[in-house]
């Protein structure tokens, strides 16, 4: 071998080190800071019911069990406006309980809220700690517990917005969604309190949210589950965009949709699969796996034409509607009852308060 050969060897050799290292570097990156990265969350309300034409609507803070003060809003279906473009409205037909992606916070669902009124449902949409008013609480507790423990130097952190990124898992996300299912049959039950329990409960997961949907409908079994832009697994997501990235191994959230439709078995719980044809965040495949492994009771998948993944319901707001409202009127019964579990049988009610922007009209 010649000596410029022999340099060209040690120059390809370093070269793919220091690759390999700055891979690895990259992968280490990412298992460590991955709740940051895959969580947005937005403090600052960027619009509010109202400007979807709904005029009267709850604020309403609850508790979750570990103490997050959580905050949502409650829309009673004849709370929704009815303005000159308003599309045409349907008869009571249930409650929904709307869980929203990873980015954004409450007021990024009123355009889905305004739509699913139109359909004849309730909302209720809340935010996970961390997003919008919610988890201000749980840092007022935090610090008064360091102030108590005398946590001094490295230990102690700073209490602040920027610590909400930390607070958010895949766990904490199913802990908020329990308490919001709470709380929304107690609203229900203030709304309807003649008719509490012939009121059917549905719950509906957007994007990431999706996965906290399913895990709620494998657990109390909702009179419908709606999945709306949502991926089978996070992991299945995350390798669309990180292919070079071993993202089973590293990734700590998992929000394994697939596998919880599966566990439905016979529960009989219909299942709408939502899904924009041109998704480019989570493509539609997606969906399309999800519909067809889900044998647990009636299924009907809705592929729109367009909208991405962020405004499908907006842009075919029709079909979309036409689509529920149909598969509603032929699935759509009494909140079915799950097989006990022993959380399910100790878990207590969540407390909530309710302020209304609005007096009743009687």
């Amino acid at each position: 071998m010649t000596v410029l050969g022999g340099d060209l060897v040690v120059i390809v050799l370093a070269v793919v080190g220091a690759l390999a290292v700055l891979y690895l570097v990259s992968v280490g990156m990412l298992y460590r800071w991955q709740n940051t990265l895959l969580f947005a969350p937005t403090r600052t309300m960027q619009t509010s019911p109202k400007h979807f034409a709904i005029e009267r609507y709850d604020d309403i803070e609850f508790t979750s069990a570990d103490g997050m003060l959580l905050h949502g809003w409650w829309v009673a279906a004849a709370a929704a406006g009815a303005g000159a473009d308003a599309p045409p409205r349907h008869k009571h037909r249930g409650a929904v309980l709307l869980c929203h992606g990873r980015a954004s916070d409450v007021s990024g669902t009123l355009a889905r809220v305004r739509q699913l009124h139109c359909c004849g449902l309730d909302v209720f949409t809340f935010d996970y700690r961390g997003f919008g008013r919610s988890s201000r609480c749980c840092r007022e507790q935090q610090q008064q517990q360091q102030q108590q423990q005398h946590v001094v130097g490295r230990a102690k952190r700073r209490i602040d917005d920027d610590d909400d990124d930390d607070m958010l898992s895949e766990q904490t996300l199913y802990r908020d969604a329990e308490a919001a299912w709470h709380c929304m049959r107690q609203c229900v039950a203030r709304t309807y309190p003649t008719v509490t329990n012939s009121v059917p409960l549905l719950v509906y997961g957007y994007s990431l949210g999706g996965g906290v949907a399913a895990w709620l409908a494998q657990r109390h079994w909702p009179a419908m589950l709606v999945l709306d832009s949502t991926f089978t697994s996070l992991p299945a997501a995350l390798r669309h965009w990180l292919p070079v990235v071993p993202v089973c191994s590293i990734s700590r959230a998992t929000f394994p949709v697939a596998r919880r439709l599966t566990s439905l078995g016979d529960s009989g719980v219909p299942v709408l699969f939502v899904h924009a044809q041109d998704d480019d965040v989570i493509p539609p495949t997606h969906a399309n796996e999800l519909y067809a492994r889900y044998t647990g009771g009636p299924k009907r998948l809705l592929l729109l034409p367009r909208g991405g993944h962020a405004h499908a319901v907006e842009d075919n707001a029709a079909v979309f509607r036409n689509t529920l409202v149909s598969f509603m009127k032929r699935t759509l019964v009494v909140t079915p009852t799950p097989p006990v579990t022993t959380a399910m049988a100790t878990a207590t009610e969540t407390a909530a308060t309710i302020n209304s922007n609005a007096p009743v009209v009687e």
